[in-house]
């Protein structure tokens, strides 16, 4: 059966669906879903890239967060899937987008259609909660997602990031201030980054004023 967190979440986009949706069809979306991760070995490499070449200048990813969460933490798993996607697209990547030990290296489009469409999977069934990881997750599928309708999509991403910033408030003077504070304040400036960015980019109107 499908696990309770997915069932009974209101933010679920299965929420109050039929017992054959809940019983049969999500836990086979919930297990491939959160299966679809590179292997151990390959995930290093790739985390390694996205730490050294990536978060330096997006750092939308508190590392700290990241590795204390659980190992079979789907907030984990999504940040993770977000990792890659995001190390994907540099060239050293190129050897090592591979999901499975027993096949060869993917296309970095393949690579990332795949690990961005488990990534909204996760997101729209509900299976975390956290708004903050939600945050770090949309905000780099807005960046790193590429597909044959990527900019609607980068949009969309994005806009949701900034709904998620709104909701917690991290966008009113007092609210960055607690353990999180500093941390936050970066999350909120780079969400805001990426919302002039796709106004810029893909003709939308700026979500976050000043």
């Amino acid at each position: 059966q499908a696990t309770a967190s997915t069932v009974q979440s209101p933010s679920s986009l299965f929420h109050a669906s039929g017992s054959v949706v809940q019983k049969v069809l999500l836990p086979i979306l919930e297990q491939e879903c959160l299966a679809t991760i590179p292997p151990s070995a390959t995930l290093e490499v790739l985390s390694t890239i996205y730490f050294e070449k990536v978060h330096p200048i997006f750092p939308v990813i508190d590392p700290t967060t990241h590795e204390n969460l659980s190992l079979k933490d789907p907030g984990r798993i999504l940040l993770q899937q977000g990792i890659c996607l995001a190390a994907s697209k540099n060239f050293a990547a190129r050897q090592h987008l591979i999901l499975t030990e027993s096949e060869p290296p993917l296309s970095c489009r393949t690579f990332g259609e795949r690990l961005s469409g488990a990534m909204r999977l996760i997101i729209e069934m509900g299976l975390v909660k956290d708004k903050i990881l939600l945050i770090q997750a949309l905000a780099l599928m807005s960046q790193f997602t590429d597909s044959t309708v990527g900019d609607d999509m980068s949009s969309q991403f994005c806009g949701r990031a900034v709904h998620y910033v709104q909701t917690l408030g991290l966008h009113l003077k007092g609210r960055q201030e607690d353990e999180s504070g500093s941390y936050n304040t970066t999350l909120l400036c780079c969400v805001y980054a990426i919302d002039r960015m796709n106004a810029a980019f893909h003709g939308r109107p700026t979500l976050m004023h000043e």
